[in-house]
């Protein structure tokens, strides 16, 4: 269920949602975000299997009840929920800026891009399961609860086609071609769940590889698209390229890999990650030079979780308090593996609260922030920072 604003919060009835919602976060929201907020969209029977708008007086309550602490990274605010606890979420960035649209899994935390604004993400969401491949949405089947409604019957399609014709000049049809793999670079509308779905299915097309690089220029930070590429250039044995796209695979965090969709699941108690088990059988030496690798390829799994979550908070150390990279770290050190203990994603999120405010960092430490009273009152933790280098 969608949590709604609690019972002694304020509605307000002028729409003008988005400016309280930025005063009190700190954030900027892209055009078609404010949009959804003071044209009152998300008041509005919509969406194909997004369909519970978050009300936004919970973006503005001390604890927001739609987080989910800990689970979901700390620079994530749900929109619309799907019933089953997935999310699109409102990614904000170092700069406070709530723009990209991420769809988020309840199920194990796994996060794939939908959208770099609002209209793009509704567009994917009214039509990916048009979408070529397999199970576009889920690892298994689609999602059976959704309504049955035609796209001119859904009226976030309508809002998002009359925004793109409002500030770009394309007329549905154009939209509607968004969502192709060949569609060119600067209309790359649904470009990554596409992909996802294309590669899923067609990892012999001759473009595959083409298309990952692509991808990967629209969001280097998931491992899918490296796994992916790797696999590709070593099936036509180009095994040199393939070792350099699984150490990029490698190095991003085990809930952006797609691997159940993609096949590249595998043993990964052994092995937490694809890319480094390719590593380990084409250029085992790249992992023993390399002192993150080393950790990443440690047998025994709370070992190796408790290792790779010391890395990235040695890192975060060595840069000065106010940098933007020490935020970078220490989210890896969470959101990288994962963490064994519930307890340390608080003290986690309480670190990157500390940093952002020390590197005036204020959108994404106010996002944070708002996860960490939701961890407290949620988890009922007592976290302290424990950040000897902030």
């Amino acid at each position: 269920m969608t949590p709604s604003p609690t019972a002694d919060s304020t509605e307000d009835s002028s729409g003008n949602w988005s400016k309280r919602i930025q005063a009190a976060l700190g954030i900027t929201l892209e055009a078609s975000l404010a949009a959804w907020f003071d044209q009152e969209i998300w008041k509005r029977d919509g969406g194909f299997e997004f369909t519970e708008c978050v009300h936004p007086q919970c973006w503005l309550e001390r604890v927001n009840e739609s987080l989910w602490p800990g689970l979901m990274g700390c620079h994530l605010l749900p929109l619309v929920g799907n019933q089953i606890g997935d999310y699109l979420c409102v990614r904000v960035d170092d700069f406070g800026n709530a723009s990209s649209i991420v769809h988020w899994y309840h199920g194990g935390g796994d996060w794939l891009p939908w959208g770099k604004d609002l209209a793009e993400a509704l567009v994917v969401e009214a039509r990916s399961n048009e979408l070529p491949g397999f199970a576009i949405r889920h690892a298994g089947d689609p999602f059976p609860h959704a309504p049955q409604r035609t796209l001119g019957e859904n009226p976030w399609y309508a809002f998002a086609t009359q925004w793109y014709q409002d500030h770009r000049g394309w007329n549905p049809a154009e939209v509607s071609k968004l969502l192709t793999p060949q569609v060119a670079q600067d209309r790359r509308l649904g470009r990554i769940p596409t992909l996802v779905g294309s590669l899923a299915e067609f990892p012999d097309h001759p473009d595959a590889i083409q298309w990952c690089d692509e991808a990967a220029s629209y969001e280097p930070q998931l491992a899918w698209i490296w796994d992916s590429a790797g696999q590709i250039a070593e099936s036509k044995g180009d095994l040199e390229e393939a070792a350099a796209y699984y150490d990029r695979g490698a190095r991003c965090s085990v809930f952006t890999s797609q691997s159940v969709r993609l096949g590249h699941h595998h043993d990964e108690e052994r092995c937490p990650k694809f890319s480094l088990s390719r590593l380990q059988q084409l250029d085992p030496q790249r992992i023993a030079d390399d002192a993150y690798l080393t950790a990443l390829a440690i047998p025994d799994s709370l070992q190796r979780t408790s290792s790779v979550h010391q890395h990235w908070q040695a890192i975060a150390k060595q840069y000065p308090a106010n940098h933007r990279a020490a935020v970078f770290a220490l989210h890896m050190s969470a959101w990288d593996l994962g963490l064994t203990r519930l307890e340390d994603y608080g003290t986690v999120i309480a670190q990157i609260v500390q940093r952002c405010r020390l590197g005036q960092l204020v959108g994404r430490g106010s996002v944070a922030a708002a996860h960490q009273r939701a961890f407290d009152a949620r988890w009922g933790s007592k976290n302290t920072v424990g950040d000897a280098g902030a």
